[in-house]
């Protein structure tokens, strides 16, 4: 039997809409078999997580993978690219994180308050205290965070909006997060036992840089994603095999509705997002056998 695998995935924890929980009590719903829980720079969600899925019916077993979406650059002469790379890791080592997560989520933080002070500076005032009040004091912050104040604010009609005119990279609001390289953050999750993917590669431009990603010692490429068309998961999926890295896929999951470039609404009757990214067999295979071996070790 194939199982059905979603390996990207994000809570309240960071810019999610659901809790770890009940993000655990969805894939169980619509039949996972395996859920990677990768939230923005943190994984205060897994401890959660982790226990709902142990708690759950025998016959309904949910294997949840501890992951981590980490915010990085590719520094340049022309300037920083941003390049966002899955860590997956055995479960018993993300005590050592603690320190790291406590400084990105600071650094998150000066982060949305700058973006803040533009948007005032533009005739967008957002209340900042507002924005984290009744919020999991362990979230990590991000832009969409304040895309949806812009949103409930009246300022714009759409996160998407909100993303095209003021927070997108080169937008007036946009600031720069205070990230780790890339060879960084590959280096950090390789050296907690972790294997380093880099996500949804056509989104984030990424084509042209994963010959350097892979000198760093880069492992794999998100080329099944929700925002990538057969097309070009299947030429991701060929160029990862070119360069010797595994393939993973996920749907990139915050919640309903979240919405794939150019895709209409959804239906009253439409499936949720969670699950609905197919990662061939093999790849699956290939990738879960590096992990338990690197987990092993």
């Amino acid at each position: 039997m194939t199982a059905r695998v979603d390996l990207h995935s994000h809570t309240t924890l960071s810019d999610g809409s659901l809790t770890p929980r009940e993000l655990v009590r969805l894939a169980a719903r619509v039949g996972l078999d395996v859920l990677a829980v990768t939230d923005h720079d943190t994984t205060e969600a897994l401890g959660e997580a982790l226990d709902e899925a142990a708690g759950l019916p025998p016959d309904r077993g949910l294997r949840v993978i501890p992951g981590m979406e980490v915010s990085a650059v590719i520094p340049g002469a022309d300037g920083d690219k941003n390049v966002h790379v899955l860590g997956f890791f055995p479960a018993d080592r993300l005590g050592a994180l603690a320190a790291w997560q406590d400084e990105r989520r600071a650094a998150r933080r000066a982060r949305m308050a700058s973006m803040v002070a533009r948007l005032g500076a533009l005739g967008l005032p957002l209340d900042l205290e507002a924005l984290g009040r009744g919020a999991d004091p362990r979230r990590s912050p991000g832009r969409l965070h304040v895309a949806r104040a812009l949103v409930e604010a009246g300022h714009v009609p759409s996160v998407r909006e909100a993303f095209d005119l003021y927070l997108g990279q080169g937008k007036p609001a946009y600031v720069q997060d205070r990230a780790p390289t890339a060879g960084e953050a590959i280096a950090m999750i390789r050296g907690l036992g972790g294997v380093s993917v880099v996500a949804h590669p056509a989104i984030d431009g990424l084509d042209a840089h994963l010959e350097a990603l892979v000198a760093m010692g880069l492992e794999g490429v998100e080329a099944y994603h929700f925002g990538h068309s057969p097309e070009v998961a299947a030429h991701f999926h060929a160029r990862a095999r070119a360069l010797g890295l595994l393939v993973t896929g996920g749907s990139d999951y915050h919640g309903e509705p979240t919405r794939a470039p150019g895709e209409p609404p959804p239906a009253d009757d439409e499936p949720p997002r969670l699950g609905r990214v197919a990662l061939p067999p093999d790849a699956w295979e290939r990738f879960d056998e590096v992990l338990r071996a690197r987990a092993g070790a």
